[in-house]
């Protein structure tokens, strides 16, 4: 398994044309930081299978790299026109069950694969995440009114009388 794996895995599972990704985003995927030479050299980036793990990371998966910036410390990966084709040709109910990691940063997709486990469901995982995150926010909500809302001993009736008659006057 190369160590590069992490890379491998995050553009594996993107689905659109192009990822672009900072350097620290590309760190965060793999886990580790990049070599310095990434940051000096943009040959590092190149598409050339060869000798260079690195570049099976992305290549593997299909992609090859079309903008290194350096300066910026950012790069963008664009799918290979052949992948993107095998892509299309999956049946529907294949494409329903591809979940589109590129929407997310690398430590969110990284949290929803340690949730889904090794043999686990992404959407599964994405689902659970969410169910979970909305208790804790609805929790919240409720815990804010109870703690800010004025008390009252009034019910729906009387405030009704109470904006009627102060039309009439």
């Amino acid at each position: 398994m190369s160590k590069y794996r992490g890379l491998t895995d995050y553009l594996d599972h993107a689905i659109s044309g192009q990822c672009a990704m900072t350097f620290k985003e590309v760190e965060a995927a793999l886990g580790f930081p990049l070599p310095q030479s990434a940051r000096r050299h943009a040959a590092w980036w190149a598409n050339t299978g060869g000798g260079h793990v690195h570049a099976q990371a992305w290549l593997k998966p299909g992609w090859k790299t079309s903008r290194v910036d350096l300066a910026k410390e950012s790069v963008m990966f664009v799918r290979d026109i052949a992948v993107d084709e095998a892509v299309a040709a999956n049946t529907l109910q294949e494409r329903e069950h591809v979940f589109h990691m590129s929407a997310f940063s690398p430590a969110v997709a990284r949290l929803l694969h340690e949730t889904a486990g090794v043999e686990g469901n992404l959407g599964e995982a994405a689902e659970t995440l969410l169910r979970e995150s909305v208790m804790v926010r609805r929790k919240a909500i409720i815990d804010w009114f109870k703690a800010n809302a004025a008390v009252t001993t009034s019910d729906s009736v009387d405030l009704i009388r109470e904006d009627r008659d102060s039309d009439e006057r």
